[in-house]
């Protein structure tokens, strides 16, 4: 039972891994729960993700690193440009 809740946590969907700790809080807490059991509702689980596009669908907190990200690279091209562009007026004077 232990390799099968190392396997099922080994995911990199956060809900699924969730709903897994879960699963095993449950099995150690003595509910009744079989390796078919479990497989069944994971399998149960996966789909329903999947189905509601949910797996492996970034966190909050994922949306928010990479929308930062996108404006950090913006500014920074922006910048990039702006100095190039100086540069070439700079270089226009002197010519």
């Amino acid at each position: 039972m232990v390799n099968l809740f190392k396997g099922y946590l080994a995911t990199l969907d956060m809900e699924f891994q969730q709903y897994i700790k879960q699963k095993k809080n449950d099995y150690e807490e003595g509910q009744d729960l079989t390796e078919d059991s479990i497989m069944v509702m994971a399998k149960n689980k996966y789909k329903s993700l999947v189905i509601t596009g949910e797996w492996n669908s970034p966190s909050r907190e994922q949306k928010e690193i990479l929308a930062l990200n996108a404006k950090l690279e913006k500014l920074t091209y922006k910048s990039k440009s702006n100095s190039e562009e100086n540069k070439t007026k700079r270089n226009k004077r002197f010519e």
